[in-house]
């Protein structure tokens, strides 16, 4: 029993000693727990586990600051890529009618104001806004049949020329002018003698052929501010179509007389900066309807029988013939050249098209088998329009991308881009979208 007694007496001395050092250790263990800056989770309610780590301000700064780079290179992308574009008719039309979106519209068709819009009083400025003139008014449409501008006139034979920010719109016959960009009228003109032809450029300088008591007719170049700056008179010939470049340096006139009882057209290309033409060709028996100088140096000239390139630098004139086809509708594209559209038949039906470059060479060619009456040109693309009907050709191949009927009878088509088609109509702007550019 003694022994056993003093067994216990051990214990429980050492039962005392183990619990002073436990609870040496639980405070040491506390004053720790209540110091540390690390709480276990075992420590935190169930409803606390999921608060968010804030981010901290200097990874937010420079989260912003690679954020504002990539804008700034995009921008600076932007501007290089389109440099020769923004000027600042352009970067307001942006700001207006992109950015703002001003005169938004209601989508096409678009009804056309006045009672008729003639064949040749329907064009494009920039290559992609709609512009037409009836006997009534000017009208500028934005893509979505907005009207940009809808301005009444009083000319009896109103004739449109168009450039990249501009529009042009002169009486033939008369001494009315009056000049438009995208957003605004900004010039009435009259001048003292009737006007015959007249041609704007992409920076808002012009020239007007017209009448005079000294010579048969007289071209002046006008600067944007109306100032006069060049002037050549012809003896021989009435000019009767005029192309100045885009620049507004040199320009492209021609005209008709008549000598020994035929009929015979000239051609002059003329230099602003010189005081005789550089080139002159005298065409016999052949009509011009049509001229365009385009800005690599090169120009054409679209006539009734045959049409001519020339290569100004070298002094060459390139024939292009019809082969005893009759030309039923040609479209001149300052970017792209020139596309024909030519019937194998004196009624125009079975057509061919050919298209010429700005450098004179041939980029299509192909039959089409339909009497067309109206031809239009984009980078890659050809469209036909014969009736209330579109078709859209492939340039490389004329391989057909599509085919489109429209609501009515058709005048005249211009092509917006490779895809984008603007159509007049007896009553109507139509926009057609037709094919794929990958096909």
């Amino acid at each position: 029993m003694t022994g056993k007694s003093s067994r216990y007496s051990k214990k429980s001395g050492g039962s005392r000693r183990h619990n002073a050092r436990g609870e040496k250790y639980a405070a040491v263990k506390e004053k720790n727990a209540a110091d540390r800056k690390v709480v276990s989770y075992e420590d935190i309610p169930i409803d606390e586990y999921d608060e968010a780590t804030p981010i901290q301000p200097e990874v937010v700064k420079r989260l912003l600051k690679v954020l504002l780079i990539i804008f700034a290179c995009v921008i600076a992308l932007l501007v290089i890529l389109n440099w020769s574009k923004l000027s600042p008719e352009n970067v307001s039309r942006f700001i207006q009618y992109d950015l703002l979106g001003i005169s938004q519209g209601e989508g096409y068709p678009a009804k056309i104001n006045g009672n008729e819009v003639v064949k040749g009083d329907f064009m494009l400025m920039d290559e992609k806004t709609p512009v037409y003139v009836s006997d009534t008014s000017v009208v500028l449409l934005n893509d979505n049949a907005g009207q940009r501008q809808n301005i009444g006139h009083a000319f009896a034979n109103p004739v449109l020329r168009t450039s990249r920010d501009y529009a042009l719109v002169f009486n033939a016959g008369g001494t009315g002018m009056r000049i438009f960009t995208h957003s605004d009228s900004v010039s009435d003109i009259s001048l003292e003698n009737k006007i015959f032809c007249a041609d704007i450029s992409d920076e808002g300088s012009y020239a007007v052929v017209a009448q005079t008591d000294d010579y048969l007719s007289k071209l002046t170049a006008y600067t944007k501010d109306k100032n006069e700056k060049y002037v050549y008179s012809f003896a021989d010939y009435y000019i009767n179509t005029v192309s100045i470049n885009s620049s507004g340096t040199r320009a492209i006139v021609s005209g008709v007389s008549a000598q020994k009882g035929s009929l015979i057209s000239a051609v002059y290309i003329l230099d602003f900066s010189q005081d005789d033409y550089i080139a002159k060709y005298e065409i016999p028996d052949n009509i011009i309807y049509d001229v365009e100088i385009f800005d690599n140096g090169n120009a054409a000239a679209i006539g009734k029988k045959e049409s001519y390139f020339f290569d100004i630098e070298n002094n060459k004139k390139n024939i292009i013939k019809y082969e005893s086809k009759t030309l039923t509708d040609y479209q001149v594209m300052p970017n792209y050249g020139v596309v024909f559209s030519l019937a194998r038949y004196p009624d125009g039906r079975d057509c061919d098209i050919l298209a010429i470059s700005p450098r004179g060479e041939t980029v299509a060619s192909f039959q089409t088998g339909l009497k067309a009456n109206s031809v239009s040109m984009s980078s890659e693309n050809i469209a036909v329009s014969i009736g209330n009907e579109i078709y859209l050709y492939k340039q490389k191949n004329g391989a057909t991308l599509g085919q489109k009927k429209c609501k009515q009878s058709i005048k005249k088509i211009q092509m917006a881009n490779d895809t984008v088609i603007y159509a007049l109509g007896v009553t109507e702007i139509q926009k057609i979208e037709l094919g794929n550019i990958n096909s």
